[in-house]
């Protein structure tokens, strides 16, 4: 790939960092659930277990760098999180589902990586 195809796709290193982390998270969050979402005991733990997953790649990958890209790594799971959660079927109310979202994704998320930063 030269110069001007990257550019053409990313503003800059960053941007594909970016782009690369919010896959991942989305990737291991689709082979845990097999795509299947539902508000069961079940489902959430495959979700945790995704998230831990999503830590632990990066944390073995970025040894040296990983407390400092937690918050990056953070941000991009929770939105993974919402993004796959907002796909349930299940018979809620919008205003239940936005609070079941939050909730779920911001503690499977505060779990993982106080677990995984120690």
């Amino acid at each position: 790939m030269n110069r001007a195809t990257f550019y053409a796709h990313f503003q800059d290193k960053y941007e594909l960092l970016d782009e690369i982390i919010k896959k991942s998270a989305e990737e291991l969050i689709q082979q845990h659930t097999n795509g299947v979402c539902t508000f069961t005991k079940d489902n959430m733990m495959q979700l945790v277990f995704a998230a831990f997953e999503y830590h632990q790649q990066v944390k073995k990958k970025c040894r040296r760098n990983y407390n400092r890209i937690i918050p990056l790594l953070s941000s991009k799971l929770v939105n993974a999180l919402k993004h796959y959660l907002n796909l349930c079927k299940q018979e809620i109310s919008s205003d239940e589902r936005t609070l079941y979202v939050q909730i779920y994704a911001n503690m499977i998320n505060e779990a993982v990586t106080l677990h995984t930063a120690e």
